[in-house]
């Protein structure tokens, strides 16, 4: 499996950046589509109540006349919902009805409608007054939802501008707080490479009180390199113990292949043979042999 060439900060402000949008999206389109819901929802009951209203005043005899003949009576405009009566064959009888609203909708009876226009979009709802069958009268309540529907398209673009900005805002905070948070992982990096090239073991990453897992890590890695120290001091000090051991035995045999080769009456071939001994207990000990750089030769 190939590895991935992105750092550990790259990638967790990659997917804490995707999780936050992902989050701020869920959140705003709960908001606008709750938004929508009520706004419909409030101008249906508005339509509904004013509508209740009216039909109160039909119910009424003295005030039904008023209602049906009182031009000045029915002009009202109430909770932004306009009302306007018709007769049984669709003829406007009284009321009021807004502007750019289009003519010849038809009637659906007790059933909340949106009627959608060049420079509008309205909720209609319509209710049919029935004294008899001959004798009905048709109540329509209007309400512009255009307003609303500007409203909720504004919050759409404005979310369409500053999505990406809080996004990208979000990303560059996190990033560098996450560098900031990481530091501690350079500052041991840095020490193990300054030991790695020094091989001085003695050196040791600061510490914090803070109690955090970078302290625990910097506290684990001075450990082992406090167990190194003392496991290259006690190598070095064998090193050192066994030079001296060695020392007497290898000068010993050194003083007399030199007596030997000096003092005696050798054959050739014995010569020859305490020659080698000589040679070679110079040439893996020499005379100026120390155990500070004894390196054995292999």
């Amino acid at each position: 499996m190939k590895s991935s060439k992105l750092s550990i900060k790259f990638r967790i402000t990659f997917w804490y950046t995707l999780v936050f949008s992902l989050i701020l999206a869920l959140v705003f389109f709960y908001i606008y589509f709750l938004s929508k819901s009520y706004s419909v929802h409030d101008l249906q009951e508005e339509l509904k109540d004013e509508s209740a209203d009216i039909l109160e005043n039909l119910y009424d005899k003295s005030s039904r006349n008023d209602i049906l003949y009182n031009a000045d009576w029915t002009k009202f405009y109430d909770d932004n919902v306009s009302i306007s009566l018709y007769d049984k064959n669709s003829s406007f009888i009284n009321g009021v009805l807004p502007e750019h609203f289009p003519d010849k909708v038809p009637f659906i009876n007790n059933k909340v409608r949106q009627i959608k226009s060049d420079k509008n979009i309205w909720l209609v709802y319509d209710y049919c007054y029935e004294e008899s069958p001959e004798d009905s009268i048709w109540v329509r309540s209007i309400a512009s939802y255009g307003h609303w529907s500007r409203i909720l398209y504004n919050m759409l673009w404005i979310f369409a501008v500053l999505f990406p900005i809080t996004v990208f805002i979000s990303a560059f905070v996190g990033y560098h707080i996450l560098k900031k948070a990481l530091q501690p992982i350079y500052t041991i990096s840095d020490m193990a490479k300054e030991i790695s090239f020094s091989v001085n073991l003695s050196k040791r990453i600061e510490t914090s009180n803070t109690h955090d897992e970078f302290s625990y890590l910097a506290d684990a890695f001075n450990s082992m390199i406090a167990k190194l120290e003392k496991s290259f001091e006690k190598e070095k000090q064998f090193t050192s113990d066994a030079a001296h051991e060695l020392r007497t035995p290898i000068s010993v045999i050194q003083s007399h292949c030199e007596y030997c080769l000096d003092e005696l009456k050798l054959t050739d071939s014995v010569r020859e043979e305490i020659e080698i001994i000589y040679k070679k207990n110079n040439l893996y000990w020499p005379a100026d042999f120390s155990a500070s750089y004894y390196i054995p030769h292999r």
